[in-house]
């Protein structure tokens, strides 16, 4: 008797389940021993440690009495935790806080959640620019308008959940509302300057796409020929170093990649696996990240030096990963996805 397939709409859920499943497990494997284990999660402890047993609630220090500099948020949960138990569970309260905040992100980004939290009405076009720049061949496989929607849903970004539970977490503190005031306003002075950066950044990745200067980069690369699987992985690579973001270096060279592909007589789903994995790369050389990476370790003002340490580390294992696109291309390409397309 032959059993018929199952649905396509029964199979995504099921191994969305499944997939799911084994990274919470390899979680749990990895991140809960139940007991103090390294170094690192002694130091981590060490904070809702001082709340408890020293009444520090706003500011602690590390154990070799340096400031601790990381946001109090997970030790005020853990040390509430922790008293909440009958002081029984010491290892269970101070992991439990990144667990839940783990959850509470991942299910405000579940679509079923999400299109309650997002609103149409904060999206609009941009004046002047929306659909105002045309994607030509073979950027595109036709004429194509490009998208410039400017969307300013807040609520579901995780910065704004982080914050929500701040607040929450400074009144079961007792934090005094001038106290809870004062601290916000310190903070947002610290990231004024990164926060800027970002900003300017994010703002050039849109000029340099808008104005085609990253579609003329990247068609430059497409004239590598044999080598195109190569120079096709430092093309995603170069994409995310430029946008910021995975999603932005795909939309960017997505289509590029397939067309050239093609015309080569190569997979468009290696190509399209090679952009986004090599842009997986580029993304510690990407500005915004070493901004962010700057602020959050108090390196500001070193964002050159740290773009300088690591982009070798990055061209390295972008290059890396074209010489595996390079194998699967030419060596094994039956093991492809769609077989040998020559």
């Amino acid at each position: 008797m032959k059993v018929p397939n199952p649905p396509e709409d029964d199979v995504l859920p099921a191994f969305a389940t499944f997939v799911l499943v084994v990274i919470v497990g390899l979680f749990a494997v990895r991140n809960l021993p139940w007991h103090l284990d390294d170094l690192d999660q002694a130091k981590q402890a060490y904070v809702p440690y001082q709340m408890v047993n020293d009444g520090s609630w706003v500011v602690q220090n590390t154990p070799t009495g340096d400031l601790a500099t990381k946001p109090p948020l997970q030790g005020w949960i853990s040390a509430f935790l922790f008293l909440g138990s009958g002081a029984k569970f010491w290892d269970f309260a101070w992991r439990l806080p990144a667990i839940v905040a783990s959850l509470l992100i991942f299910i405000t980004g579940l679509p079923a959640v999400a299109r309650y939290l997002n609103f149409e009405s904060l999206r609009m076009p941009m004046p002047y620019l929306h659909n105002a720049v045309l994607k030509m061949p073979p950027v595109a496989p036709m004429p194509t308008p490009e998208d410039a929607t400017v969307n300013l849903n807040f609520i579901a970004i995780p910065g704004s959940i982080v914050f929500v539970a701040a607040v929450i977490a400074a009144v079961l503190a007792g934090l005094p509302i001038a106290r809870t005031v004062r601290l916000f306003r310190d903070t947002v002075v610290q990231m004024t300057p990164s926060l800027l950066a970002i900003g300017f950044m994010v703002g050039l990745a849109y000029v340099t796409r808008y104005a085609g200067m990253d579609t003329v980069l990247g068609l430059s690369l497409t004239g590598t020929g044999r080598l195109f699987p190569f120079f096709g992985t430092l093309l995603g690579w170069m994409g995310v170093a430029l946008t910021g973001t995975d999603a932005g270096s795909n939309a960017l060279f997505g289509n590029l990649q397939k067309v050239t592909a093609e015309q080569l007589g190569l997979s468009p789903i290696l190509m399209g696996a090679a952009n986004t994995t090599g842009g997986v790369m580029g993304k510690m050389i990407d500005a915004q990240s070493i901004v962010v990476a700057s602020s959050a370790t108090h390196q500001e003002g070193n964002e050159a030096a740290i773009f300088k340490a690591v982009f070798w580390h990055s061209l390295a294992l972008a290059s890396l990963v074209g010489l595996i696109v390079m194998f699967y291309a030419y060596v094994m390409p039956s093991w492809i996805p769609g077989g040998d397309v020559r």
